[in-house]
């Protein structure tokens, strides 16, 4: 199992040596997120301005080091191994920058997956952070890689209860993530994100979908996502 999931996961057939490694390294989570927030912003600053490239973040190489050690993805090892196309140098630069942007959301991605509810609550206030000072949620690329896939975590994570203490701070994050195309969230994710739901027939689907508003604004969108959650829960248990 990768690192992930047994932080995600842990196993008490889990050697102590092991326990010690996972223990270390779920303690550099905060600092590694930290950075790569960082790096966020310097990519971001680069596309700002019209003068030359600044130098790299300072902080680059130590993010990179502490990422060999949170993302553990061989597809993407293998996309980020790959020559880069033969374009202009300009595009080149681009390329990399969206590369380096995916990586970065991975590490989100698989610091959501971990138990501890004060790292969940300080990388979904990154996320949050970087979207209101950046409209992360706007961006092109994470509109059409990441968007949908966080969502469907975060709902998860309401779903299961994992973090019920947090559940304003999802339920808000979800509504701006989904503000970013509404007619997409209910017309495309909605029915797909209920198809892949275990545990409960077609008539229960069709009942969940129908009774959640379409309104967009904050109070009842997120009070429709809550309705959601609780009447899944409900028909799991019948």
């Amino acid at each position: 199992k990768t690192a992930s999931e047994e932080l995600a996961c842990p196993r008490e057939d889990l050697s102590v040596a092991r326990k010690e490694e996972l223990r270390k390294l779920l303690e550099q989570v905060p600092t590694a997120l930290s950075l790569l927030t960082g790096l966020l912003e310097s990519i971001w600053d680069k596309h700002s301005i019209t003068a030359a490239t600044p130098p790299p973040s300072p902080t680059a190489s130590d993010a990179d080091d502490l990422l060999s050690n949170l993302i553990h993805t061989p597809n993407m090892t293998k996309q980020l191994n790959q020559p880069p196309p033969s374009l202009e140098a300009e595009s080149e630069r681009v390329c990399a920058d969206q590369a380096q942007f995916i990586v970065v959301m991975q590490a989100f991605g698989q610091s959501f997956l971990q138990p501890d509810i004060h790292i969940f609550r300080q990388n979904l206030g990154y996320l949050e952070t970087l979207n209101s000072k950046h409209k992360l949620y706007d961006k092109q690329l994470f509109r059409s890689v990441m968007l949908p896939q966080f969502v469907s975590v975060l709902l998860q994570v309401l779903i299961h209860k994992s973090h019920d203490l947090l559940q304003e701070e999802i339920g808000i994050a979800v509504y701006n993530m989904a503000s970013v195309d509404f007619s997409t969230f209910f017309s495309s994710f909605l029915p797909e994100f209920l198809t892949g739901c275990q545990g409960l027939d077609t008539s229960q689907k069709s009942v969940l979908a129908r009774n959640f508003k379409m309104e967009r604004d904050l109070p009842s969108f997120t009070q429709s996502v809550h309705r959601l959650v609780n009447d899944l829960r409900y028909y799991r248990l019948c």
